[in-house]
């Protein structure tokens, strides 16, 4: 049960402080499934947009796939926005006293109504949140402890203290 804890905690915690390289390792994972997720987005839209194959679908299959997608969108989102917050932290700034995370959460509240009007502002805003996003990778962190703990140790040195020196 700790484990999944901690697994949890390190996927979707917003305590603590992450690193650049755990940061530019999740923003890889992010723009790779946006692609997904658009992909997704666009076969689904294909779907409810074909009068032939709308027919060959429930009203209760249509609903379940859009709730899967639902979900999906809300843990990536949560996903997103812990490794933002704890990366924010590891240079001594709360999310809402960071600009860089307060432009990143509203370029994404404006994508988000701004997608049902035109796709070309969608774009540019979201190459903007992109930007932004790796910015948050060239800044560096505190050196030792600030307010939000300890200085995140690299994966690769990582060990166990408790096993016995051999």
């Amino acid at each position: 049960m700790n484990k999944l804890k901690k697994t949890w905690n390190f996927l979707f915690g917003f305590k603590g402080r992450i690193g650049r390289l755990h940061f530019a390792i999740f923003l890889l994972f992010f723009i790779i499934s946006l692609f997904v997720f658009n992909t997704l987005a666009y076969v689904f839209l294909q779907v409810l947009n074909s009068p032939s194959t709308i027919k060959n679908f429930s009203v209760y299959e249509i609903i379940f796939f859009a709730a899967i997608v639902l979900v999906l969108v809300v843990l990536v989102t949560i996903f997103k926005y812990s490794h933002i917050v704890r990366r924010i932290h590891d240079y001594d700034k709360s999310f809402g006293n960071s600009g860089l995370g307060i432009t990143i959460a509203l370029l994404e509240i404006i994508v988000v109504f701004l997608s049902f009007a035109r796709i070309e502002y969608t774009l540019l805003l979201g190459f903007i949140s992109l930007i932004c996003l790796t910015s948050l990778v060239f800044i560096k962190g505190t050196k030792g402890e600030n307010q939000f703990g300890a200085e995140p140790i690299p994966f690769w040195k990582k060990h166990n203290i408790t096993q016995k020196q051999e």
